[in-house]
């Protein structure tokens, strides 16, 4: 989870760069990291809205995004 948290800003600012971006929740810090969800500290919520599917598909599956999906399932075994 650390690996994915120090990320955030530089994927953030890819996000907020690219195609098709128009808006991410964000709090008093610049993220969303302080916004509280369901009164639980250890859950973080990242929100944005894209102008439409393609361009938050191509920003998702291209870059620093994409190489961040492929490191979260390095060392995790596959679900049955």
């Amino acid at each position: 989870m650390k690996d994915f948290v120090d990320n955030l800003d530089p994927v953030n600012a890819d996000a907020e760069a690219a195609d098709g971006f128009v808006w991410r929740l964000k709090g008093d810090s610049g993220d969303a990291t302080d916004v509280s969800v369901f009164g639980d500290e250890w859950l973080i919520i990242n929100m944005t809205v894209w102008r439409d599917t393609d361009t938050l598909t191509a920003c998702m599956y291209q870059g620093r995004h994409r190489e961040m999906l492929a490191r979260r399932r390095v060392g995790v075994p596959p679900r049955p």
